[in-house]
This record gives C-alpha cells, structure tokens and sequence, in this order.
C-alpha cells in the first residue's frame, strides 16, 4: 500500500501442525517403534503378529525381552503433537526527501504447542514367556506439555540512495536491530499409572511431577553500510555491525565486525571483448569477519529439581514438604568472548556461446576463533563440564556451477549442469596444551576435535595388534583391545560433494531431475549396531553363520605370538560364540564396524510440470499458469558396508553435533506431491 511519500507492507502466516507417530531412538515399554521393528526376526512375518492377543505374540509371550509386538504398541503408545505458528511482519517507509528514505520493520514468530504422550502400563502373568525371561514390567507413563516460542525481530534504518553525474552510483544504509527470542514449557510428568488404558494425569500412584522452565535472549545492534558503483562495471560494498548480546559476560558483551566486497564486470568495462562467443565476465573478491554470541545461560548458574537414580528408579524432590534443588553440572564462565569467523573469497561468473554454457567459480579461505564449547571436567570438581573458549578450526575449499543448454530449437530445449564443492578443514589449537576435545559420543564411539585433523574425527577402542599389525585375541579367539587409546577410524568430511540436474522442455511440458552424489566421509550408525545385536545384519551371515578364526588374527603362547586356530561358534553359551562376539558390550573390536561410509547418490527429485498456453490466458487475470508433479528422495544407491539407513538421516540436531550419524533415526521419506503456481 502507497500513500504519497508513505508506503506500508502487511505479510501474515498462518500454519496448523498436527502430528501421531511412534517416536524414535531408545527406550523403554515399547515407546521406539522403530527400535522394535528392528529387532524383529527376519524369519517370522511381521503381518502375522497384527493379532496381538494371540497368545503367541501378546505381551506375555512375545519372543523376545527386548522388544515388543509392534502392532501393541502402535495401539497402546502414542505421541500426539499440535502447535499453532503465526508469523509475519509489518514494514513502514517514509521518503523523507528524494533518495532519502526512512524503513521500520517489526517481525514476528510465535508458536504455541501442545503435546501429549503416553506409554501403557504392562504387567505378565505369572509363569508367562516375559516373566520366566526376566522382561522388565511397565509401570506406564503419561506426559502433557505446553511450548510457547516466540520471536521478535525489529530493525529501523535510513537509507540514501544517489547518483553523481551518469557514470558514479553511491547508496548507504545506517540502522539498528533488535532480536529477541523466548521460549518457556510447562510440562507434567506422571511415571505409574493405577489403571491401565487410562491417560491422564489423575491416573497415577503418584502425583504427577511438573516442572516449568523460561528463557530469553536478546541481542541490540548497530549496523551501517555503503555502496559505490562506477559506470554499471565496478562495484564496491562495505558494511560495519556492532552487536550486544545478552548471552555474553557484562563488560563483554559488545562485538564488532564488517566486510568488504567488490566485482568488476570485465565485458562492460570493454565491451569489445563480448561476442558470441564470451558474453559475460564478471570477476569478485571479498572480505569479511562474522560474529556469534554464546548459547543462553553459560554465564551465570541456574538449578533444577534434584532427583536423585537409583537401582529401581528415579527419587524426585521435593518429598514430605522439603524442597531440593540442584545446580546445574555446567560450570558458567564470566570470561567468555564472541565466535569470529574470518573469511576471504575470490570468484569467477562468465556466460558464453550465445549464454548456452554459464560458469561460476570460487575459492574460500575460513578461520574462526574462539568458538564456545561445553568442555568436559573431572566430576569431583561439582561440575561435569565448564563454558570456554576454544582456538582455530580453518576451512578453505573451492565450489564450481556450470550450467549448459546443448540443445535448443524452436519447441525443444535439453539443458545440462552440474555443482561441484570440496572442503578442507583442520583444527589449528583449541586452549591451552589441549590437543583433543571430544564433541560428543555414543558408547564407546567418539567424535572429537583433534589439532591436526578435520573438524568432526570418529575415534573408537583401539585393536591389540603385533607390529605387523596382526590381531591379538584372548583365550576364546575374541580380538583384544588396548585399553590405553582409542583410534581414528574416520571422519565426518567427505572429499567432494556433486549435484547434476536435466531438463527437458517441448512445447509448455518440463520435465527437470535433480541427482546429489556425496563421496567419502563416515558416520556413525546405531541402527546398524542394534541390527547386528539381533542377528538381523547381512554383517552376521559371515561365513555361512559357520565357526570361524578371526581374519589375520594370532594367539599368544609362552609368551610368543603364534597363528591363532580359535574358533568363534555357535550359540552355546561359550564365551567364544558368535552371540558374544557380535555384541559389542562383550567386543568392543565391533565398534568399528558401527562407522560406515557416509558416500550416496541420490535420484533428489523428478518433477513433471505443464505451463498453459498464453493464449488460453487472455481473457483471465493470470500471465502464467503453471501445474506440476513432484517426486523427491526417488532413489538412493550407497555403498555395500552400508545397507543399513539414509546417512543424511540425523536425529542429533542441526548443528557440528548432527555430524556423528544416527542413533536409531527413523528412515527418512520418499514424498510425492502436485503444484499450481499462478502469475498475475
């Protein structure tokens, strides 16, 4: 909306999400559909136990005590979610003078969520399959949560926008930014239900334990920016930003950082150099520094409700009117400084024959210091890990877009490309004489930062081995470990990441394909380790499933290396039998089998779309009319040690932490859909 020298701008969103499933990872009483589907037997069919009040596949004789039937507990555990986002913002601009224009921009993020679980209470029968077998009874457990999270963001600026003479262009912009981010829950836990298939927080043998939590964050800037453009070929842009945050130490909350960039556009500087054949160059070079503020809460302490495990549960306070509250184990830090990332590029965009062939290229060099990092402590200090700053991981790497049409006719057009990216990075110090820091880790798999090696190396329980590298096994033929170290077995860094797209147009009808291949890397894979503790991996068919000596393996006699002739076989209750050496609390030799080549190529999406003719248009308000059919995750070819998962398949986050793998993920989706795009 335009009135005079004022104009305003309205966008609002609104999005209902509601959401049933079975959730993921490891648990208790059947609450990891996943988990279950897993450690089913391969042998029995999976449909024929959708009875499950059967006394063959009911919760007193299921198979197994580390599982349950999967129909039971798609019927009797649930995890509903719903949550209602609203979002938006609302932009006024006033032209003060010609050129000179004053913006205010208000937006906003708010969600409100609701959740409720639910797990149901189990009991056997005296004398059942389960209770002879020692599976652990459910009390059952109910929980109901509300989230709110919110989000404000305001920013107010002048800016100027000028030309001097024909050939000079100057505009600039000084202005300030507040964000603001909180997010609170109220959450109410039940743990024992009184009657089972009742869910509801009056349903306990208790009273149910609530907690609530809140927190905010703010961070204020100042920021300024300018641009100067000669004669529409060389640009130049420089921008400045103060920021405060309110994560950081009083006193020390103030960063500053800013970055320089400019372009020459080398064909309209001499423009005698275009032709058919070179129609655009345009070279780049850039500077910058970007700065990051702390997580909330690592300056100050905070406590939390004690509760206390014990062998048959958990004891929370308070108990008998007495309240008890425990700090929390992260120690807070006043020292702390801001993330700041230093960075330099220079690049290459040339288009050529008749703009047929398109090229973009790029070299980057990255270094950020003082990254803030939760560092682990011996627990007899009170705390288990302190806030820090940690010293330099560097990036450099190159990326590469060409984008070709080799076929182009009056109703046809064929185009062609392909991205092309490489990263290498190192960690250069991290404090002190500290050389390893380990990011986070499951079992006896760790994933660290290591001075010397890429961000994000995979390190596991080292073999015993002769010096001619021979396995050393004990006095049941299992492989051995050396208990003082832990060994690298790979890193989360592939070599190269490719993508190649297609498109085919005739006549109004596009059909566009997207394929990804990533080469090298490693992650980390639960699912494969939970297969191979049921017998379920093509791992475990090693050999026919017939005894075995451990490949290159030897046995020390008298104190000498000699030949190993130790057979692994078959379930017997041997410590030597294949049930004890494909579990990995019983051979930690196994951990390195759970690393697995993180390589893919990926079929990403197809799609299939028909643009109306124009003249069918005329009489109609639309210029364009656009129908489609999208097909995306189509297909996925890995390599053979990993038949396993997605490895894009994640459930540890977003961030470097995501980069160790999955822990029992659930398998990602092929999805298929439809479009209508409409142009005014």
């Amino acid at each position: 909306m335009k009135y005079k020298r004022f104009s305003a701008e309205l966008n609002l969103n609104y999005v209902r999400k509601d959401i049933t499933q079975a959730a993921a990872g490891q648990g208790d009483d059947g609450a990891t559909m996943f988990s279950e589907i897993l450690q089913h037997a391969v042998d029995v069919d999976i449909s024929s136990m959708k009875d499950y009040t059967n006394p063959y596949f009911n919760t007193d004789n299921f198979y197994t005590a580390y599982a349950e039937n999967p129909y039971w507990v798609l019927d009797h555990n649930r995890n509903k979610y719903q949550d209602d986002r609203v979002y938006g913002k609302i932009e006024l601009a006033f032209e003060i003078m010609k050129g000179l224009k004053a913006v205010g921009r208000l937006g906003g993020d708010f969600t409100n969520a609701t959740q409720k679980r639910w797990n149901e209470k189990v009991t056997f029968a005296s004398g059942s399959w389960s209770e002879l077998g020692g599976k652990k009874q459910q009390p059952g457990t109910y929980t109901e949560r509300r989230d709110k999270v919110e989000q404000i963001d305001a920013t107010a600026f002048l800016n100027a926008d000028y030309k001097i003479g024909e050939d000079i262009a100057l505009n600039g912009m000084i202005g300030w930014n507040l964000n603001q981010q909180t997010s609170s829950y109220l959450k109410s836990y039940l743990y024992g239900l009184e009657q089972p298939g009742w869910f509801n927080l009056a349903n306990g043998v208790d009273k149910p334990m609530t907690t609530t939590y809140s927190d905010r964050r703010r961070l204020v800037g100042l920021f300024a920016q300018g641009e100067f453009g000669y004669k529409n070929f060389w640009f130049v842009n420089a921008s400045i930003r103060n920021d405060w945050s309110s994560t950081l130490p009083q006193g020390n909350n103030s960063f500053f950082y800013g970055g320089v960039n400019t372009s020459l556009i080398i064909t309209d500087m001499f423009e005698d150099l275009k032709s058919d054949y070179l129609n655009f160059l345009k070279v780049r070079a850039a500077w910058g520094q970007t700065g990051n503020d702390a997580p909330i809460y690592r300056t100050s302490s905070y406590f939390t409700p004690t509760q206390i495990s014990l062998g048959f549960g958990d004891l929370y306070l308070p108990i008998n009117n007495t309240l008890g509250l425990t700090e929390y184990n992260r120690l807070p830090s006043m020292d702390l400084r801001p993330e700041i990332t230093t960075e330099w590029e220079f690049g290459l965009t040339t288009h050529l024959f008749n703009n047929r062939l398109d090229i973009d290229a790029a070299y980057y060099n990255k270094s950020t210091k003082d990254q803030i990092i939760s560092a682990s402590l011996a627990p007899e200090s009170r705390y288990t890990s302190m806030t820090r700053n940690v010293g330099k991981i560097a990036n450099q790497g190159v990326e590469l877009a060409v984008n070709g049409i080799p076929v182009r006719t009056k109703d046809f057009e064929w185009g062609l490309g392909f991205t092309f990216s490489k990263n290498w990075s190192e960690v250069k110090e991290l404090w002190d004489d500290v050389t390893e820091y380990k990011l986070t880790s499951s079992y006896q798999v760790d994933f660290v930062a290591e001075v010397g090696q890429p961000l994000g190396v995979f390190k596991v329980p080292a073999l015993a081995t002769t010096d001619d590298g021979k396995v050393i096994v004990d006095n049941n033929g299992m492989p051995t470990i050396d208990a003082s170290k832990k060994e690298i077995v790979g890193t989360s860094t592939p070599n190269f990441l490719m993508g190649f797209n297609t498109h085919f147009t005739w006549k109004g009808i596009t059909l566009s394909a997207v394929l990804d291949w990533r080469n090298g890397g490693e992650f980390y894979s639960y699912t494969s380790q939970l297969l191979t503790f049921a017998g379920n991996s093509t791992y475990t068919v090693f050999n026919n499933r017939e005894p075995f000596v451990v490949p290159n393996s030897v046995k020390v006699v008298n104190g000498q290396y000699v030949e190993n002739d130790i057979p692994i076989v078959h379930w017997g209750g041997a410590s030597s039998a294949v049930n004890t050496y494909y579990n990995n609390a019983s051979n930690y030799a196994q951990y390195r089998n759970w690393i697995l080549p993180k390589d893919y190529l990926k079929l990403r999406e197809i799609t299939l779309s028909y643009s109306l003719p124009k003249a069918w248009l005329k009489q109609t308000p639309f210029s364009m009319v656009q129908v489609s059919l999208i097909g995306r995750n189509l297909f996925m070819w890995t390599p053979k040690k990993n038949n396993y998962v997605d490895p894009e398949g994640t459930n540890y986050g977003n961030d470097i932490l995501s980069e160790i793998g999955e822990f029992g993920a659930a398998p990602t989706n092929r999805t298929f859909g439809g479009g209508i795009k409409v142009v005014l």
